[in-house]
């Protein structure tokens, strides 16, 4: 079980009308000679309700607030985006070789692929001759 540390962000917040709507306001004179009971128990059935799994959105919510939940998802989008590029430059949209040992293989060289190209990056290309053996 993962231990958050610190103190989660807020998910509500406190609002009060009456620090908002001056005491000499028209609503305030009118709300002494309206009784709304009777429409507010007519359109009970519509109000929302708290859904059922609306807990496990609650630790959800406050996890989402968290430092680590935001290196985790930057973390994650690395990967995402190397499998996608596996994908569309790569043209690896299939295992064409059978079998557990096939795939990994086909991906131990797809992952070299990927790193000799990210090597080839990095490497200034007019330094390439003064490399290479006479």
């Amino acid at each position: 079980m993962m231990v958050f540390q610190g103190t989660p962000a807020r998910l509500f917040y406190d609002f009060c009308l009456d620090d908002h709507v001056p005491s000499d306001h028209l609503l305030r004179s009118i709300d002494g000679h309206l009784d709304l009971d009777g429409l507010r128990q007519t359109l009970k059935p519509f109000y929302s309700q708290r859904d059922l799994h609306e807990d496990a959105r609650d630790v959800a919510r406050v996890h989402a607030a968290t430092p680590e939940y935001v290196e985790a998802c930057r973390r994650r989008k690395k990967v995402e985006m190397l499998f996608a590029h596996l994908k569309q430059i790569l043209r690896l949209t299939r295992l064409r070789l059978r079998g557990p040992n096939g795939a990994s293989d086909e991906f131990l060289l797809a992952a070299i692929a990927q790193n000799l190209r990210r090597l080839a990056r990095l490497r200034p290309i007019n330094r390439l001759p003064e490399m290479l053996p006479a």
